[in-house]
């Protein structure tokens, strides 16, 4: 089957123009988020968003993935299926590492899901609930529980928080490579922006109050060329809003 057209690499189009997102105080004065952010999304690529802590990275992300529909402006999304890894894995505590994958899936074959555990060794842990988890292995699982939908769209929010470096380094290439594969078009939130050189085609950074758009980066060096030298100077270029040449 064509790769345009298996599942989890459809085509896949994805235009946001948000002219204001406003939260409403308990005191009842509108505190505006987000501002004049428009951007499209490419088909298979990475794409990588930087801001602040606090800056609305989560807001975004759950207005493109529909969960949040209060804001000023639109979403054009031909996405059929969307992958969401929140910042906090989100588990169902009473429910099997197993389990949390079937759920999501539930027509999914068994052996399909094995895979899936295999993907990110997680076979030995299949059984286990998630209170018996390091939060590497939650994050594994959060991760995994995504890509079991087949999605055409992946959106993560700051996956790789409060993990060691070999952890990331880890998950940083099972989650390239899964992406890479099945040409999914795919958003990373991160603070983190030598951590979104080393994953993302483009870097899209937000400041300001309310946030908006900044500066907008093409990646062209290829992912697996990218040094040490090259990750430490393009985000040092992106930190002082210099043009990566």
């Amino acid at each position: 089957m064509n790769d345009e057209h298996r599942s989890g690499g459809v085509p896949v189009a994805i235009e946001i123009a948000i002219t204001r997102k406003s939260f409403r105080s308990a005191s009842g004065f509108g505190n505006d988020v987000l501002a004049d952010i428009a951007f499209r999304l490419e088909t298979g690529t990475i794409t990588a968003i930087t801001a602040p802590s606090g800056a609305g990275k989560t807001t975004l992300l759950k207005i493109i993935a529909g969960l949040d529909r209060d804001f000023d402006g639109r979403l054009d999304s031909s996405a059929r299926r969307v992958g969401f890894v929140f910042q906090e894995p989100r588990l169902i505590p009473w429910r099997s590492v197993f389990d949390n994958l079937r759920i999501a899936a539930p027509a999914t074959p068994t052996s399909e899901l094995d895979a899936l555990l295999g993907t990110f060794h997680l076979e030995q842990h299949r059984h286990h609930y998630p209170h018996e988890l390091s939060l590497g292995l939650a994050r594994r699982v959060a991760i995994a529980r995504a890509f079991v939908v087949h999605p055409d769209l992946l959106l993560l929010d700051e996956p790789f928080v409060s993990l060691d470096e070999r952890l990331v380094n880890e998950l940083r290439q099972e989650l390239i490579a899964l992406v890479e594969a099945n040409r999914i078009t795919t958003l990373l939130a991160t603070h983190d922006i030598a951590e979104a050189v080393r994953i993302a085609e483009r870097m899209i950074v937000l400041d300001g109050h309310p946030t908006r758009v900044v500066a907008d980066h093409p990646l062209r060096e290829p992912r697996n060329e990218r040094s040490d030298t090259f990750v430490s100077r393009a985000a040092d270029a992106i930190r002082s809003r210099r043009r990566l040449v």
